[in-house]
């Protein structure tokens, strides 16, 4: 799987994969490791708030950094505000892990 381009599904218009050509996926990484370094353990909504981007955009950039080691899944979860869901909480892999 390419995690350096955005997708969009087959299903979606041309004007969403034109966008998703658009979407700089290494900025992005490096924007959601950065917030979670400064601000600690976060769900996808807080990171989407913190660097004022929309949830679409922030958590596809998670799945790569947690493949690549730079980041983990907490282990308890944790309910977002906006709609009282159970979210997964993701914070920097500790250096010494």
């Amino acid at each position: 799987m390419d995690d350096e381009h955005a997708r969009a599904r087959g299903t979606d218009p041309e004007t969403s994969h034109i966008a998703a050509a658009m979407v700089d996926m290494p900025k992005v990484k490096r924007m959601v490791y950065s917030a979670l370094v400064r601000h600690g353990p976060m769900h996808t909504d807080e990171i989407a708030a913190v660097l004022g981007r929309r949830l679409v955009s922030v958590s596809p950039a998670l799945k790569p950094l947690e493949r690549d080691g730079l980041v983990v899944r907490y282990p308890k979860h944790r309910r977002c505000d906006a709609t009282g869901a159970l979210r997964d909480v993701f914070l920097p892999r500790p250096w010494w892990w």
